[in-house]
C-alpha cells in the first residue's frame, strides 16, 4: 500500500519549537521530530513485534540534512 505521511507543526507555544512528520506503512510506523535547535529525533517501530527498529538523534544544519533524514525515515518505514 506504500507509505503515508503527515506533517504536524506543534500547536503548543513552547520555548523549543518543533514540527514532526509521521510515516506509516502496513508494517512500520515512524516519527521524525525536527526541533528549532537543529536537532532531529528519528524513531521507527515494527508494528507486529511492537519494538523500535531505529532510534536516532541527529544534528541537521542544512536542507540536505532534512531531505536525507526524511529519505532515511521513508526507507525504514517501507522496508
Amino acid at each position: 500500500m506504500g507509505v503515508r505521511a503527515e506533517l504536524v507543526v506543534d500547536p503548543v507555544e513552547r520555548a523549543k519549537k518543533a514540527a514532526w512528520v509521521d510515516l506509516e506503512s502496513d508494517t512500520r510506523l515512524a516519527r521524525v521530530i525536527f526541533w528549532g535547535s537543529g536537532e532531529v529525533d528519528l524513531t521507527v517501530l515494527d508494528v507486529a513485534r511492537g519494538v523500535a527498529v531505529c532510534e536516532e538523534h541527529r544534528e541537521v544544519t542544512s536542507w540536505q540534512g532534512v531531505v536525507n533524514t526524511l529519505q532515511d525515515a521513508a526507507a525504514w518505514t517501507a522496508s
